[in-house]
């Protein structure tokens, strides 16, 4: 079954698109936190961010930024960009994209989560050692 985002890509659904290109679609989000609410959504149906080529995926945050400052030029006082991997992050949609968020002096936006650990001991640094481990051997495309 298609999702959304593929369905508004192919004009099934009806959108107010702001931006495309042979990758990246951006729409206007239809329930939006406030007026300008964008989501960047690649053309692919990939399922979250682990499966997007690095190509596609090094146009997300520049793009990100140009909404961004677009969006402060038209009055925002800033903006959020936001993008959840899996269901248990809440991604509810399982087709990658991107939100950017307008926001003004003093709204809301809160992620509340029910129970927030704290580190003890040296769960902290072990937890560093961990992560530092597994990405020592990673490096930029072209470096």
């Amino acid at each position: 079954m298609a999702t959304v985002f593929e369905r508004l890509i192919a004009g099934e659904l009806p959108s107010a698109k702001v931006w495309e290109d042979d990758d990246l679609v951006v729409f206007l989000d239809n329930a939006p936190v406030n007026l300008g609410h964008c989501l960047i959504v690649t053309r692919v149906p990939y399922p979250d961010i682990l499966e997007v080529p690095d190509p596609i995926l090094q146009k997300i945050l520049p793009l990100a930024k140009a909404l961004g400052q677009a969006l402060v030029d038209l009055g925002y006082r800033g903006f959020n960009i936001h993008q959840s991997n899996r269901p248990e992050a809440r991604q509810d949609i399982l087709h990658c994209h991107v939100h950017v968020w307008p926001r003004k002096h003093r709204d809301e936006v809160r992620f509340v989560f029910e129970d927030e650990p704290e580190y003890a001991g040296t769960e902290m640094s072990d937890w560093a050692a961990r992560l530092a481990s597994a990405v020592s051997d990673w490096r930029p495309q072209g470096s």
